[in-house]
Parts: structure tokens; C-alpha cells; sequence
């Protein structure tokens, strides 16, 4: 499908620009590689900061002592089990290799034989685990430092995540979670799972099915509100692959739970998870719909987390672009572009060049007024930091070839300094964006003339250097050897200007 179909003219010759692009391969661009992934890793890195261990990093002989240290440490607590219980030297071990294993990345270690490594993760689980809690618990200075251990391991490589979840890790969880004991670790529990979660697809099968059917929900109905993050930690640690139905089912109206309480804290999980739920998606279930459409509308009753407002407005743009029936507050949207968080105005930039590209008759729906949100964007344009100029590039050219909107109107934004920001857009480092603004600028030049404001525009261009700019683009050869249809309509556009002269 054709979603742009541009005429360029100028006075060499005449050229037709055809953009196509098949629907699939386009929302995988805009979904993946153009935009939502970026930014999403942008907050994605610290929302689940907790999942990704930076270990330290240390000189040739540092790393080699560590490697010895582990080695050793493991060897002893292996060969000392027999009396684990009253042996001073045996807690300090564990103790001790605790510190190491939060440092090291020991997957890194080759030195390490995987048979004294799972006989080591066997023996610790075995001894801290439920069948043995009678004897353990007499040393609780012990067992607390055992539980420190074997959550620390969650830091670790999937290798060595999916080596604990065979030997019982799961099981383990859930007892100490599940039990009254006096000693309580319910929030390192939680967070330690996870991270074995985001790791591990294994993890995750063996967490849903151990923490049996309704589980999630009946945890966060339960846990003390100190806990209540953490959950949510967990659920959105899930959302990182795909879901059976029950599955979404369970979560979907975990989070809606989350977004009707008064936990902060808790929504920048809540949004990434379920921006999760939907990103990659290019067709929605019925059941999906039904969930999303609920989960959105509460949280755009939110406004208390940055995060939140931010995947709001992603989930906006998806929504719409696959046709979900949802009510979008389009001069929240607007306004979002001057939040003085920079990641709420690239979400609404985002939000305004994918649907003004993909979708134009969705702004037409919602009565936006083109040349308003052109006016809008270029009037924050100047004071926007810089890592947001470039997304506010893209929102100007887009809407500029939006189809519906009168294009004479442009030319009301002349006195307003526009054609200073339009000038600043042409140097972006972006072929194709490049491509596209140098199109409109043809298209711009031509229509000046019809209309007698060529002489006008002119200067303004020149003022703003943009022939200066434009004249060093044709001096450069790996410019006009790259794209000759290109550097012939550049050309051309000087050409005019130093007739005219």
C-alpha cells in the first residue's frame, strides 16, 4: 500500500517520488525499529534496572583472584555439610561468597566445572529449603545468610538462573513467601524472582505454575502495603514474553487493581508491563481488547507518574493504529508537548507524526487543526532539549504531507519564524526525513509563487541560511553522488532562487 505519493517539479525536468511500504513491514518499522523501542529502552533501562546486574568491573589480577575465591568458597561449603549447622567457618563462607557473587558475572568464569557449581546450588537449596527447616531453623543467623545467598544468584546469567529453577529455587520461593515464620524476606523474594523471570521463559512457566491459578491477584489483595511495589515488579517481569489467555487474563486484572489504588510507585510497572502486552502486536484478540480498553481508560484517570503519562500516550497511538475503539483527549496530547518532562513530549510527538503518517484520518476524526499542531510543535521547538528536536523534526515533516488539512496555511506561519525551525529540520542527519522535508520545500517554493509570497519566503530562507546550507550540500560529492534525483531537486531550488535574483 502506498501511504506516500509525492510530485516534485522544478525546471530540469519533472520527477515522480513513490514511497511503498507493505503494512506489515511498516509497523514493524514504526514499532520496532523507528521510534517505540528506542524510547523504550530508554525508560525500560531504569524501570527494570533491577533485572540487569552492572557487575564490577576489575583489573586482570582482581578478576583472577575472584575467580579463585569462588572456586574456593564453593569447594569448602561442598565438602563441609556435615556440619553446617554448628560451623562458624561454614557461615562465613557463605557470607562471604554472597559479596563476591553480587560483584562477579559467573557465568564469565570458565574456570568454574558446571558439576561443582550445580552439586554447590543442589546442596544450598537443599539444606535452607521446606524438607529441612527443622534442623535450619535452630541457626537463623544461618539460614538468613543462606537466603541472602541463594537470592543473589538471581543477578547471575540465565544459565545459572535455569540451573536454581531446576534444583527447587521456585519451590523454595514460595515456602518462605507462603509461611508465617518469624523472619521475614517477602520483598527479596519478590524482587528476586523477578529478575529469575525477565531471564528466564523456564523461570517463568515455573513461577505461573507454582504460584498457582489467581495467585497474582490473591497476592496483591493480601501483601502488606509495603510489598505491594513488588508485586507488580513481578507481574510486569512476566509480561516480557508471551501469554497464554489465562495467563493475560490473570494480569490484565492485576493491573487494573494496581491503577485503582494509591501506589505510585507501583504504575511505572503497571504501564511498561502493559505497553508490553501490546507493542509487537499487529492483530488483538477479543478477550485482549476487552482488557486493554479497561486498562487504558484507567490510565488516563492517572496523572500521578511520569512513566504512566508517558506509555499512556504509546498506548494511544497503538491502540488507535489498530483500530480499537478508545476516546483519546487530543488537547491532553497537545499540551503534553510542553511538559517539562522530555519524555512525556516525545511520547506526543511520537504520538502526532505516527498517526499524521499512518493514519491521517484518525487526527481528522478527532477535529485536530493541522497548521494549530504544526504552530504548536515549532513554538516548543527552540526551548526543546535537544535529544527531543529530533523527534519534533519528524512530527513537523509528517504533518506537513498530512493530506487534510488547506496547505495555503503554511504559509500563515511566515511571521511566526517557522521557516528558522524548517531550516534547522533540513540538517537533520536522517536520509529519509531529509528526503521528505526537501520534497515539501519544492513543494513550498512552487506554491510561493501562485500565490505571490515567493519574494517573502525567499528571504526568510535566505535569512535563515537555508540556501547557505543548501549550497554546501551540492559542494559536497558524497551528496550528490548518493542520491542524483535528490541533489537534482536541491539544485533546482537554487537555481530558481538565483534567477529570481
Amino acid at each position: 500500500m502506498s501511504f506516500l505519493n509525492l510530485n516534485g517539479h522544478n525546471e530540469l525536468g519533472q520527477f515522480k517520488v513513490n514511497i511503498y511500504v507493505n503494512n506489515d513491514q511498516f509497523a514493524k518499522r514504526m514499532f520496532v525499529n523507528y521510534k517505540s523501542l528506542g524510547i523504550d529502552k530508554t525508560t525500560k533501562s531504569h524501570v527494570f534496572a533491577f533485572a540487569k546486574k552492572n557487575f564490577d568491573d576489575y583489573d586482570e589480577t582482581t578478576q583472577t583472584q575472584h575467580v579463585e575465591k569462588v572456586i574456593f568458597l564453593m569447594k569448602k561449603i561442598n565438602h563441609n555439610m556435615n556440619n553446617y549447622l554448628s560451623s562458624d567457618e561454614f557461615l562465613n563462607c557463605v557470607i562471604e561468597l554472597t559479596e563476591i557473587v553480587k560483584k562477579v558475572n559467573i557465568s564469565s568464569l570458565l574456570d568454574i566445572d558446571e558439576d561443582l557449581l550445580d552439586a554447590f546450588l543442589e546442596n544450598i537449596l537443599s539444606i535452607s529449603g521446606e524438607n529441612n527447616m527443622p534442623n535450619i531453623s535452630r541457626n537463623h543467623r544461618l539460614l538468613f545468610a543462606l537466603i541472602d545467598l541463594i537470592l543473589s544468584f538471581t543477578d547471575q546469567d540465565e544459565e545459572i538462573v535455569n540451573s536454581m529453577c531446576d534444583k527447587g529455587f521456585v519451590r523454595f520461593a514460595k515456602f518462605f513467601r507462603d509461611n508465617p515464620l518469624v523472619f521475614r524476606r517477602d520483598k527479596e523474594i519478590y524482587l528476586s524472582l523477578s529478575k529469575a523471570a525477565c531471564k528466564s521463559k523456564r523461570v517463568r512457566d515455573k513461577i505461573m505454575n507454582v504460584f498457582v491459578t489467581n495467585y497474582f491477584k490473591l497476592m496483591i489483595q493480601n501483601v502488606a502495603d509495603e510489598l505491594f511495589v513488588s508485586v507488580f515488579i513481578l507481574l510486569a517481569s512476566y509480561t516480557t514474553a508471551p501469554l497464554s489467555k489465562t495467563e493475560y487474563d490473570h494480569i490484565a486484572q492485576c493491573f487494573k487493581i494496581g491503577l485503582q489504588c494509591g501506589y505510585p510507585d507501583a504504575l511505572p510497572y503497571i504501564a511498561i508491563g502493559t505497553h508490553n502486552l501490546i507493542k509487537k502486536k499487529r492483530i488483538l484478540l477479543d478477550y485482549e481488547i476487552e482488557h486493554l480498553k479497561i486498562i487504558f481508560l484507567l490510565m488516563t484517570r492517572r496523572s500521578d507518574n511520569d512513566v504512566l503519562i508517558e506509555y499512556t500516550i504509546y498506548m494511544a497511538t497503538k491502540l488507535l493504529l489498530l483500530h480499537v475503539n478508545i476516546f483519546v483527549d487530543f488537547a491532553y496530547i497537545m499540551n503534553s508537548l510542553s511538559h517539562q518532562n522530555p519524555q512525556i513530549q516525545i511520547a506526543a510527538a511520537f504520538f502526532l507524526s505516527t498517526v499524521s503518517n499512518c493514519e491521517p484520518r484518525l487526527l481528522q476524526n478527532m477535529n485536530a487543526n493541522i497548521i494549530e499542531c504544526i504552530r504548536e510543535v515549532h513554538t516548543h521547538y527552540m526551548s526543546a532539549a535537544y535529544s527531543v528536536k529530533s523527534y519534533f523534526d519528524e512530527t513537523i515533516v509528517f504533518l506537513l504531507h498530512n493530506p487534510n488539512y488547506d496547505k495555503d496555511e503554511v504559509f500563515t506561519l511566515l511571521d511566526d519564524g517557522f521557516i528558522d525551525t524548517f531550516v534547522q529540520i533540513l540538517q537533520t542527519k536522517k536520509s529519509d526525513l531529509f528526503d521528505l522535508a526537501i520534497i515539501y520545500t519544492n513543494q513550498l517554493f512552487n506554491r510561493s509563487v501562485e500565490v505571490n509570497l515567493y519574494e517573502k519566503l525567499s528571504n526568510l530562507f535566505t535569512e535563515s541560511y537555508g540556501f547557505e546550507y543548501l549550497h554546501e550540500l551540492m559542494n559536497n560529492p558524497d551528496f550528490v553522488s548518493l542520491n542524483e534525483q535528490r541533489a537534482i531537486l536541491v539544485e533546482s531550488i537554487i537555481t530558481r532562487f538565483e534567477h529570481t535574483e
